[in-house]
């Protein structure tokens, strides 16, 4: 059994997700140019990433994807950091319309296709801890709607499908004095799975897309607590048909596998570096990456995961401190992780005397 299931674009992930206890549905936007300059954001029920929400799954109290809705949005300049924000919704607060339109607060998003055109469009509207004014900000992508094929299917376990082929993006952000602009090549997926992603058998993965002239090139490596990887590689070509790689298999560098290489019947199909650790956490870490193939050198993203590692006793203090419960009481030092990287610490003291 697969661990994680490539699906066909076609279908839709179901609202029954919400109802699977510990289980998990999430899209996924980012957007790169060659200056180390891009833009994250994850719409969510259920990430596994928020305080308690494992945990309480390990224990035997799992709670349903319905109660747990999120939004997560990060800017990066010059490959570090520049603007973060995790902010959790009261459930009534987060709608969820057929797998292409979403409300949460304020903000509004759209996936949609139009005349095999994948479109994305996001509006957001939220406030930031210790900022008088909220985060502002137009997100689009377009590209071809990425097209299925063969040997794709569903698993309701921990479905995965990417979205979209080469596509353009562009971010416009305001948040007060705060302003953030890219233009680049944007990617969109979503995940969805009805088993807590520590219980699916899940050691480590490594997975990322690079924006290649013509194709954007696709890589996921899953590896099992016991037995060989499950790799997949894919290329998306610019009118969405999706091109399998054959038999590949991976060799990866020593630190925290931030360097891998993929072969493709022996062929080396992908040589990936990650210079840049722009998310640097206890289980999870994201990359600005460099990386060639077939002649050509290209920077996207990348990201490492330990699922066994999310959300422990030691390290729950620390990430609640990140996360924004809009409404509710949060850490005392969330002005320090929130908002423009820029000010954090006069924000932390300002909420302090506040």
């Amino acid at each position: 059994m697969s661990m994680i299931q490539l699906s066909p674009p076609t279908h839709r992930l179901s609202q029954d997700l919400l109802a699977a206890p510990g289980g998990f549905a999430w899209w996924y936007f980012d957007a790169v140019d060659a200056n180390g300059n891009g833009a994250v954001v994850i719409w969510s029920w259920g990430l596994p990433f928020l305080p308690g929400y494992a945990s309480g799954s390990r224990k035997g109290k799992a709670v349903l994807p319905a109660s747990r809705p999120s939004l997560n949005v990060v800017f990066y300049r010059n490959g570090k950091e520049d603007f973060y924000v995790l902010q959790e919704y009261a459930p009534n607060l987060a709608t969820w319309d057929g797998d292409s339109h979403w409300q949460f607060g304020r903000s509004q998003l759209r996936s949609f296709v139009q005349d095999d055109e994948r479109r994305l469009e996001i509006d957001l509207d939220l406030d930031i801890p210790g900022c008088s004014e909220p985060l502002n900000a137009e997100i689009r992508l377009h590209g071809s709607a990425r097209k299925p094929g063969p040997d794709e299917s569903t698993n309701p376990t921990h479905d995965w499908s990417p979205l979209v082929g080469p596509a353009n993006a562009s971010v416009t952000a305001r948040c007060g004095d705060y302003t953030f602009e890219i233009s680049g090549r944007g990617y969109h997926d979503r995940n969805g799975g009805t088993v807590p992603m520590h219980a699916q058998g899940i050691r480590e993965w490594v997975w990322g897309r690079i924006p290649f002239e013509g194709f954007e090139r696709i890589y996921y490596v899953v590896w099992p607590h016991v037995g060989e990887p499950q790799i997949q590689g894919l290329d998306i070509l610019k009118d969405g048909t999706t091109r399998h790689a054959p038999r590949l298999r991976v060799e990866v560098g020593r630190l925290r596998k931030s360097s891998i290489r993929l072969f493709a019947d022996d062929a080396l199909w992908l040589t990936v570096k990650a210079p840049h650790v722009v998310d640097n956490g206890p289980f999870y870490w994201r990359f600005l990456v460099d990386a060639q193939a077939e002649g050509q050198n290209a920077q996207g993203v990348g990201e490492l995961l330990y699922p066994d590692k999310i959300d422990t006793d030691l390290m729950r203090p620390l990430v609640r401190m990140r996360v924004h419960r809009a409404g509710l009481k949060n850490s005392m030092w969330l002005p320090l992780f929130s908002g423009p990287k820029a000010g954090r610490l006069g924000r932390l003291l300002h909420s302090w005397m506040g």
